[in-house]
């Protein structure tokens, strides 16, 4: 059995901190980092499973508690990967006297999950497919909830969608009927204030969206949603100076957006230019060069 190393893994929440104590091995250790403060973070340590944690501290406790808090993996689409992070994990403490607390949280490396280190136990959501299978019952519930509710967002629809893509599942027809359903039902939402108001805040405060996020296809999702629902909305007294400002932070990523792809499509057009003058360049000097093997040729072999 190779050596171990005792050490505290440190969570920031806020003004103050958790941490949990762990063996680790050498080499694990090595990957985790000492900040500016000498606290040792997980860094690129990647997954570490409740055998390695011998305790923890939780500040709204006040105390060490043996043993390891509750533990949490969630894997996200491989469209959302960045590198070699594929998800997270979280360890939780949940006792009565207070709210949830994330004592420790880091990344699941794709090494991790490769590696079957990971038990379907703990994951939480698996996105991937790679620990828990994803199955015709989960993408089924996802639709399901909407059908019969008429809640939840498009994003929602797109998580099904993105699952069945995955599992190579055929949800065609009834992704379909949820994207009409929140298509009929999010007209009569947006005939509420309330409702209205809420999407003018959130692309106030979030913007309509940038990268692959969760959190940016969201925003991206919403904003899609209000510019098709316009023809269909009457704007309150009250909502007026937030709906200006909304729609002019709407046109305005729409307008970067446009001049974004109108400079990609600039450059993909000087790329091709640029290949068609190599192209031409090459053909001549491929002519050039077999005109005078040829000659060649006749001078090796006059009477061929």
């Amino acid at each position: 059995m190779s050596k171990q190393v005792t050490t505290n893994l440190y969570e920031s929440n806020g003004e103050t901190l958790t941490w949990v104590k762990v063996n680790l091995t050498p080499e694990e250790f090595a990957l985790t980092q000492e900040d500016q403060i000498g606290l040792r973070r997980t860094h690129n340590l990647g997954y570490i499973g409740p055998a390695k944690v011998i305790n923890f501290y939780c500040n709204k406790c006040e105390k060490f508690i043996a043993g390891s808090p509750e533990l949490k993996v969630r894997l996200d689409f491989e469209k959302f990967a960045m590198g070699d992070l594929v998800g997270s994990y979280y360890f939780v403490h949940d006792p009565e006297e207070h709210d949830l607390r994330i004592i420790l949280s880091g990344p699941i490396l794709r090494g991790d999950v490769e590696g079957g280190i990971i038990k379907p136990e703990y994951v939480e959501r698996d996105n991937l497919g790679r620990v828990v299978p994803i199955t015709r019952e989960r993408i089924s519930g996802i639709l399901e909830n909407i059908l019969q509710t008429g809640k939840n967002g498009p994003e929602t629809v797109r998580e099904a969608e993105m699952l069945a893509e995955v599992a190579d599942f055929d949800f065609r027809e009834e992704i379909q009927k949820a994207r009409e359903l929140l298509k009929q039902r999010g007209r009569l939402d947006y005939q509420n204030p309330e409702n209205l108001r809420e999407v003018f805040e959130n692309i106030i405060q979030f913007g309509v969206g940038e990268g692959d996020s969760e959190e940016g296809t969201y925003m991206r999702e919403v904003a899609s949603t209000l510019r098709r629902m316009l023809p269909y909305l009457r704007i309150p007294e009250e909502l007026v100076l937030d709906a200006s400002k909304t729609l002019e932070l709407m046109h305005s990523w729409y307008c970067e957006r446009y001049s974004g792809i109108e400079q990609e499509i600039q450059e993909k057009r000087e790329e091709i230019e640029e290949l068609e003058s190599d192209k031409k360049e090459v053909s001549q000097a491929a002519t050039g060069v077999h005109n005078f093997l040829c000659g060649l040729r006749r001078r090796l072999h006059p009477s061929a």
